[in-house]
């Protein structure tokens, strides 16, 4: 039986024969990673994470880690002036502020990441995305 997709149910592949996952019911081919990555922004835990976010940047931990200045993801020294706050795990697809998931990188890398996570990365790299 195939879906809407194309993906044949039985054999979990495409007539190229690509794998494909499920998310949610639906299913979905690697290469579709970077068409479509499907999430739901819940705006009240949104708001909330934001607001610690804000506090978290005011403590001496973060001051700490913007003082060393390098980028968590592509690793180059920047400097403290052009580093942002990036959660690991966004906020939009569930990410909260703590330090655990609270990085300092440079903007081009945060705008590369979007609101990806680092599972989505790892397949996007090994798949291709």
């Amino acid at each position: 039986m195939k879906t809407a997709l194309g993906f044949n149910k039985k054999n979990r592949t495409r007539s190229s024969g690509l794998s494909v996952f499920v998310w949610g019911g639906i299913w979905y081919n690697w290469s579709d990673m970077n068409d479509f990555i499907p999430f739901q922004a819940d705006p009240v835990h949104s708001k909330r994470e934001r607001e610690k976010a804000r506090a978290l940047r005011q403590t001496d931990w973060w001051r700490a880690q913007l003082q060393k200045g390098v980028c968590h993801y592509c690793g180059k020294t920047v400097g403290a002036a052009n580093l942002t706050m990036d959660h690991v795990i966004p906020v939009a697809r569930g990410g909260k502020s703590v330090r655990s998931n609270c990085v300092p990188c440079c903007k081009d890398c945060n705008n590369k990441k979007k609101a990806v996570t680092p599972a989505e990365q790892i397949l996007n790299q090994l798949f291709g995305g």
